[in-house]
């Protein structure tokens, strides 16, 4: 796999020229009309800001500063921790490149604070790189590997800050490297490297170059004999980084410390390992390096180009500008505010190898005294570094164990919040429910009370109409009474007018001594007692069933005659032919031929019973 992606990479490079799709950094006074430009939104503002403030960090911190706090307003105004945490990150950048440790962990501190209030991954991730270059104040590697790592997981995964990706995966990979474990440092260069290519931005690709650069620069020398091919990649990884930040045409990057960190190298490389390739390249190369740092004017990279000038002369044994680069180098170190031993101690030690060049025993021996000297000031620095290290580190183990006690704390109080806001949630409920069991006891008794009330209205109402059915049933009794006696009156007075002709005409027949007039006498006897027997059947059932007799009429268009409806009243009664027969003096067919007449004048079918029709009437 190696192979294949050294082989890759010899192809990218050789393609970056023609590729147009990279994305150059803005520069500063492009980020600077994005800023002012009216109607632009607030995020995008923040960002600029952000962008701007790493421009000037290397070159202008107060500048920087500046920028960072507009951002921080904007993130304050709009409550959002998240922005309030990317803009103390960037803060905490330029408090790390400026060695102001106090300052970086007064950040990382306030910022897990500030995190644990937030469920945020992107919040968590940039506590997380906050919390491992804190770790790496104290030389606690081992936390900074593991949050660093945990950081940039997040950031890998959402394809966010490609610019920290490249830089942070290329210092775990240095941090490796040290330790001579080229393996993990390959493994974090390589992602690096893969990273910076896919987010098509110049300034990541240089970066992700220049620690690529560095893995086969080690890999190479630490090859027995030194691996030329992998010395070649190197200086082609270093070339192409140089032309990329060149080509940005961003003085702010031209002046940044990737840049100059990345000529530092490629001239480290030039001496190291190509000094056959002629004294005129390499000095171009070393002086170029010299302009770039003295631009940055970043103490470390000058040092580090000036030991590099003066070891290039002493090793061609030109004593003049070796002694020339010492005098600069001693310039620089005059004009600093604070000379730190280390870098005395490269300055002494420079002058040593001139001594010897030059057979200079008495300014060896002096030389190294100083370097003695500078080398124990280094070492008592180390210690009160040490020192600081442990108490930072004892600090921070004191600082983590309040946090944990304090995120308890705060766990218990939102259990107890929540239990209280459960507790009251079920009482808000219980007395809901009581309300409505109390308002559904109060519409059921309501409701009982006027169910009573209607009923009782009811039975007033049921009362009052049965007295007035009672009453209108007297009065109906009395009327048919009234009216029965008057009918009864009336037939009686018929009948009487009746009689009294009948037995008139009797009388008178009587007198006739004719055999052929007794049998009229007798009819007319025999009709005086039908007619007696009828109006005594009649008014029997008009007092049972008023309405008998007129239906008879109804049925038979009134053609029934007062025998007719005797026939029928005996009917009703529950006589049969034979009884009728002996109760009319008759024969029973005769009897039969009434009934068939009677059923005629009735209409009824052949279906139909006699019977059976006069007892539904």
């Amino acid at each position: 796999m190696k192979k294949s992606f050294f082989i890759f990479l010899n192809y990218f490079i050789f393609l970056i020229p023609f590729i147009n799709s990279v994305k150059a950094q803005k520069s500063n006074q492009e980020l600077t009309q994005l800023i002012n430009k009216k109607g632009i939104s607030e995020n995008d503002k923040f960002q600029y800001l952000c962008d701007i403030s790493k421009n000037y960090a290397h070159k202008d911190s107060v500048k920087a500063y500046g920028y960072l706090d507009q951002a921080l307003k904007i993130a304050k105004k709009e409550k959002s921790i998240k922005k309030e945490i990317i803009a103390y990150d960037y803060i905490a950048y330029i408090a790390r490149y400026n060695e102001n440790m106090v300052k970086q962990i007064a950040i990382t501190d306030y910022c897990i604070t500030l995190a644990n209030i937030s469920n945020d991954e992107e919040v968590i991730a940039y506590k997380n790189c906050l919390l491992a270059y804190k770790y790496k104040i104290i030389n606690d590697n081992e936390n900074y590997i593991y949050y660093m790592l945990k950081s940039l997981a997040y950031f890998e995964r959402e394809k966010k800050r490609y610019d920290k990706l490249v830089l942070n995966y290329g210092n775990v990979g240095a941090y490796f490297g040290n330790k001579n474990d080229l393996n993990i440092f390959g493994k974090y260069a390589q992602k690096s490297l893969t990273l910076g290519i896919e987010s098509k931005n110049d300034i990541n690709i240089a970066n992700s170059l220049t620690t690529w650069g560095n893995y086969i620069c080690d890999k190479g020398r630490l090859s027995k004999p030194v691996n030329k091919v992998l010395s070649d990649s190197a200086l082609n990884c270093y070339k192409k980084a140089i032309k990329l930040f060149e080509n940005s045409s961003n003085d702010m990057i031209l002046s940044s410390f990737p840049y100059g960190r990345t000529c530092a190298n490629l001239s480290s490389l030039y001496i190291a390992d190509y000094m056959n390739m002629g004294y005129e390249e390499t000095i171009q190369t070393l002086k170029k390096s010299e302009r770039v740092c003295l631009n940055i004017n970043d103490p470390s990279l000058l040092m580090v180009i000036y030991g590099q000038l003066t070891q290039f002369y002493i090793k061609n044994k030109d004593i003049i500008n070796a002694e020339k680069t010492l005098k600069k180098t001693g310039n620089f170190l005059n004009n600093l505010n604070q000379v730190e031993p280390r870098y005395q101690a490269v300055f002494y030690y420079d002058h040593m190898n001139l001594a010897a060049l030059k057979d200079d025993f008495k300014s060896y021996r002096e030389y190294f005294a100083q370097y003695d000297v500078a080398c124990d000031a280094v070492n008592t620095e180390k210690g009160k570094i040490r020192e600081y290290n442990a108490t930072i580190k004892f600090e921070t183990e004191q600082k983590n164990k309040e946090i944990q006690s304090l995120t308890l704390i705060a766990n218990e109080r939102k259990k107890i919040n929540y239990l209280l806001i459960t507790l009251s949630i079920l009482a808000f409920l219980t007395l809901i429910f009581m309300y409505k069991i109390y308002q559904y006891r109060r519409n059921a008794y309501i409701k009982v009370n006027e169910d009573e009330a209607i009923s009782t209205m009811l039975e007033l109402e049921i009362a009052n109409r049965e007295k007035k059915i009672a009453i209108q049933e007297k009065l109906l009794t009395e009327q048919q009474k009234e009216k029965l006696q008057h009918n009864l009156m009336t037939n009686n007075l018929h009948l009487e007018s009746k009689k009294i002709i009948l037995k008139d005409i009797q009388q008178k027949l009587l007198s006739i001594k004719s055999s052929e007039l007794k049998p009229i006498s007798k009819t007319i006897s025999k009709s005086i007692e039908i007619d007696h027997e009828f109006e005594l059947l009649q008014s029997n059932f008009e007092n049972t069933n008023p309405v008998f007799f007129t239906t008879l009429q109804k049925k038979a268009s009134n053609s029934l005659t007062k025998l007719d409806l005797k026939y029928c009243g005996y009917i009703k009664l529950g006589m049969g032919i034979k009884e009728m027969a002996n109760i009319m003096n008759i024969e029973p067919k005769s009897m039969k031929m009434a009934r068939y007449r009677l059923r005629q004048k009735l209409n009824l079918g052949k279906e139909e019973d006699l019977n059976d029709f006069i007892n539904t009437i």
